[in-house]
């Protein structure tokens, strides 16, 4: 309809008709690519507030496990001692909590965290929406590092399955069902693991007795356990520092936010 108006305009030569037309023309263009700009800038406002958000859940989901890890190494830490300990001192009144020791001594967790955000972050081109470039070296430097940190977390060595291959399977099931990992429900995932920190299995003396001295015999295990201790140290070393780099990047984010 305009531009039959114009056409009729350049025809009757009414140039002013004609430039009155042509700014309407070009201030419509104007007001519809300004609102579209407005448009892509609410959409994109809401895209990074989610994806903040997104990011903050996931670094707490990881604070959660992290801690939980801490605490579940802690525990095989103390078995481990204890277990060494009794090497070191040899006592006789031995019994099956030195099996137990050596047995939790064993014990490990996955890894369950995800990168899932970010690789869709970067996948879609949509990083540039966290923060500013400082932001987004600091979020690319966490998950780097992380990959780096955990995996003196997550490694093991030769004590697990030697250990598990020399306890009697009698007293490995019940240690599994009366001291191994439970779960308990959780508000950020669909559940964390435990590691009880004491328990107790009720076998014959006799059993027990034979194990501990054939344990106690074994020179290999000795040695692997002192290993296994040094592991441990660095699953709790590597943590800690984790833990301190996760909660500094969720407060840079929600001070952005």
């Amino acid at each position: 309809m305009l531009f039959r108006r114009i056409s009729q305009h350049v025809k009757s030569q009414n140039w002013f008709a004609v430039i009155i037309d042509f700014v309407i023309v070009v201030a419509g263009i104007l007001i519809a690519f300004q609102i579209t700009n407005w448009n892509e800038a609410r959409h994109d406002k809401k895209l990074s507030a989610d994806y903040h958000e997104r990011l903050v859940v996931d670094l707490n989901k990881r604070i959660e496990f992290l801690s939980t890890a801490k605490d579940y190494y802690e525990i095989t830490f103390k078995h481990a001692n204890a277990a060494a300990l009794a090497y070191i001192d040899r006592p006789d009144d031995l019994d099956a909590q030195f099996l137990i020791d050596l047995y939790q001594a064993s014990q490990r967790l996955n890894d369950n965290s995800s990168k899932g955000i970010y690789d869709e972050l970067l996948s879609t081109g949509r990083i540039s929406l966290i923060g500013d470039q400082t932001m987004r070296d600091k979020l690319s430097a966490y998950y780097s590092d992380y990959n780096a940190w955990i995996m003196g977390v997550i490694a093991y060595g030769d004590y697990r399955p030697r250990v598990r291959m020399e306890i009697d399977v009698r007293i490995q099931q019940q240690i599994r069902d009366n001291c191994g990992d439970y779960f308990v429900a959780s508000d950020l995932t669909v559940y964390i693991t435990k590691l009880r920190p004491s328990c107790s299995v009720d076998i014959a003396d006799g059993i027990i007795a034979k194990d501990v001295t054939k344990l106690l015999a074994n020179q290999e295990i000795e040695k692997l356990l002192r290993f296994q201790i040094d592991m441990i140290d660095i699953r709790l070393q590597n943590l800690t520092i984790i833990i301190q780099m996760t909660e500094q990047l969720k407060a840079a984010l929600l001070k952005e936010a």
